[in-house]
């Protein structure tokens, strides 16, 4: 008896080999996934209630105020498209781990390389949203990648201004 090395010669044992190693270099490379592991602050629930669609929302969190991943999982065969997830920042998000990627024998159904710009809405009681593909049968982790500066909040709230006034005046 020992470890059945010849396995490793199938692809879909090959791909679940590169997704443990992925997935372990992930986790340590992410401090939010450990820093606070053993207190009720490093974890809050965004969505735990959607059991309609079978999906999972979470966030976990570091010691720093914006060190933090969000996760989503979907527990069904059902990819969702434009998935609303509450967000704490309003900025530009990104996808940096998915278990449904190819390489690790899923369907492919990512975000590589998308930009996930945070809307100015509440949801999930938090302050604004993204908008997301959520994976078959899958994880997608999303983090802040950046975080909108407050001169540009300021001018967007005074063009809103300027643009109801004009509104207002017709």
């Amino acid at each position: 008896y020992g470890l059945e090395w010849e396995l490793l010669e199938r692809e879909q044992h090959a791909k679940t080999q590169v997704f443990v190693k992925d997935l372990n270099h992930f986790y340590k490379d992410q401090k939010s996934l450990y820093e606070v592991d053993s207190s009720y602050e490093g974890f809050d629930f965004i969505d735990p209630h959607n059991e309609e669609n079978s999906i999972v929302t979470l966030m976990r969190k570091g010691k720093d105020e914006d060190e933090f991943i969000i996760c989503v999982l979907n527990f069904t065969p059902v990819v969702y498209y434009d998935y609303k997830v509450g967000v704490p920042y309003l900025g530009v998000y990104e996808e940096v781990f998915n278990s449904d990627d190819e390489k690790y024998w899923g369907s492919n159904q990512t975000m590589k390389n998308d930009e996930l710009f945070a809307i100015d809405s509440k949801w999930h009681n938090k302050p604004y949203h993204i908008k997301i593909k959520v994976p078959p049968l899958g994880a997608t982790f999303i983090k802040l990648k950046q975080i909108k500066k407050q001169e540009v909040l300021e001018e967007d709230q005074k063009l809103k201004s300027i643009d109801l006034i004009s509104k207002l005046g017709e």
